[in-house]
């Protein structure tokens, strides 16, 4: 691994690893941000089906971070979630872009109130 996205060793919920998507290199840089990460998942969401969606939204919003080359959660900026909505209206119906808008919402703490 590249320097930018080195990993914290921690160990993921169970039901989040059987996943299919790689792990979000952006929430796993550091032991207390990989830390709080898993701990919104496990202590805040508590239907199982929707912990699995908020995960891979986040997978699939790290990998289009990774892609414009932000390794570090301090630099999304709402431009890098605009970019994430708008790769998302191809292909996805409007109840599951806003899925992925209120998980990123949920997990990065940026008001997102302008893409829904």
């Amino acid at each position: 691994m590249t320097e930018g996205t080195a990993l914290v060793e921690i160990s993921a919920p169970t039901d989040l690893a059987a996943a299919d998507s790689s792990p979000p290199t952006l929430f796993l840089k550091e032991a207390r941000a990989a830390e709080r990460f898993f701990d919104f998942f496990t202590a805040n969401i508590r239907n199982r089906n929707t912990r699995r969606a908020y995960y891979n939204a986040a997978c699939r919003f790290s990998e289009l971070c990774a892609e414009r080359g932000v390794y570090d959660l301090a630099h999304v900026k709402p431009v890098h979630v605009a970019g994430y909505v708008e790769s998302l209206r191809e292909g996805f119906a409007k109840p599951t872009i806003k899925q992925h808008i209120t998980a990123i919402r949920m997990i990065t703490a940026i008001p997102l109130g302008c893409f829904t």
